[in-house]
């Protein structure tokens, strides 16, 4: 880590955004316990959605404005829930697979909140340290009780995909924090990742 004065607050978020990605990846790859497939997914899960939170102070209002000088901590006392929003708009949603309120509701509210100031997760979370299917990485799974009339749902984080989304979409963050640039005019600026699948199955 670089040492930043006040003047320098955006370097040293760019700078902060690039080690929770990485230190999500350690996370991610590093075995838990030996042979039990397991990794540090909490932590990982955190550090992805810090990243995530970060990238979003960058857009301003509700017209996501890209200002890179906007990053002063002493100043930066909003609620974090327009940062999900506004990442969601400008760097998400064409390889997301849900729409605003489902990625708000289950990044932000269900996920980021709870294992940051509860370090848990709700019991139909799961988070997983493979990719299982190619380019998933948020599953919906229906399971219907045979023995009742009524369903419910779990949902299943692929960390993998879902890091290296985040990564591809800190790509196009970088380009505008270099440009300076807004990206409302830019249509066709998003890397295709290949990663916009959402499964919704169903399971007996």
């Amino acid at each position: 880590m670089a040492i930043y004065d006040n003047n320098e607050a955006p370097l040293l978020a760019e700078d902060t955004i690039e080690e929770y990605l990485k230190a999500a990846r350690i996370c991610i790859e590093t075995e838990k316990a030996q042979d039990t497939g397991s990794c540090y997914g909490m932590a990982a899960i955190t550090l992805i959605t810090c990243a995530i939170d970060a990238m979003g102070t960058f857009f301003e209002n509700k017209s996501y404005i890209f200002n890179k000088d906007r990053v002063v901590p002493d100043l930066e006392k909003e609620k974090a829930k327009p940062h999900f929003e506004a990442f969601y708009d400008k760097l998400f949603k064409d390889r997301s697979g849900l729409d605003m309120n489902g990625f708000v509701n289950h990044i932000y509210d269900n996920i980021r909140c709870k294992s940051v100031h509860n370090g848990l997760l709700f019991y139909d979370y799961f988070l997983f340290p493979n990719k299982n299917k190619p380019n998933v990485w948020f599953e919906a799974k229906e399971i219907i009780k045979k023995d009742k009339d009524n369903t419910k749902k779990k949902y299943n984080i692929y960390l993998p995909c879902f890091l290296d989304a985040v990564e591809n979409a800190y790509e196009v963050f970088k380009t505008l924090y270099d440009a300076d640039s807004d990206p409302s005019a830019e249509t066709n600026n998003y890397p295709n990742t290949g990663i916009t699948n959402v499964v919704q199955s169903k399971n007996e």
